[in-house]
């Protein structure tokens, strides 16, 4: 059986104010006010299964695209034991964030990635993120039950279809705080102070 590779992402606070500043350099307003029509406010809190809309660049005119957060589950840790250093994860408790992605404008190409998707207890208490690559895309071996969805996929796509994927985060050992689902994404509104919340 061929090993699975893994790329660790820490996902602290710091690296992700960093991200949100230099996607929103350049933007005249940060308030709410300039959140366009029919997009998802930053704050708001949605239950799992709900679509949010959200901008996919800065761009005047740029086409909005849906996120959803289906579900957040504690992974089964024996999923990690493909790994080539499953003893990385050891004591660690795993989650498994499945999402789907809407393409809301037939005209658009998608832009949004797992990496726009948090998990923690709040902005600033947040999980290290971790991407799981298939070490032999070629091995008849099976996929690693959560993988980011290839959104590439939904380029020539009609509007309407949708693409779902899993992120996935890790919690520290004595780390008993409750997670929560945050959209941070990049978008024409700074959603890093105030995200999108799924619980």
């Amino acid at each position: 059986m061929a090993k699975l590779a893994w790329a660790w992402k820490p996902a602290t606070a710091a690296l992700l104010a960093a991200a949100a500043l230099s996607t929103v350099a350049g933007c005249s307003s940060g308030s709410e006010a300039s959140v366009p029509a029919g997009d998802t406010k930053p704050g708001t809190a949605l239950p799992f299964g709900t679509m949010a809309t959200v901008r996919i660049s800065q761009d005047k005119g740029a086409a909005a695209e849906g996120i959803t957060v289906l579900d957040v589950s504690k992974a089964n840790m024996s999923d990690f034991q493909q790994l080539q250093h499953p003893e990385e994860v050891a004591g660690k408790t795993a989650y498994y964030v499945h999402y789907r992605i809407t393409k809301t404008d037939a005209t658009a190409t998608t832009g949004i990635q797992a990496q726009d998707l948090i998990l923690g207890s709040d902005p600033d208490h947040l999980l290290g993120g971790m991407n799981v690559l298939n070490f032999n895309p070629f091995d008849d071996t099976p996929n690693f039950p959560c993988e980011p969805a290839l959104t590439e996929h939904l380029n020539n796509q009609p509007a309407g279809s949708t693409l779902d994927g899993c992120a996935i985060f890790l919690q520290d050992a004595g780390d008993t705080s409750a997670v929560k689902a945050m959209w941070v994404g990049q978008s024409v509104q700074n959603y890093e102070k105030k995200p999108i919340v799924w619980q």
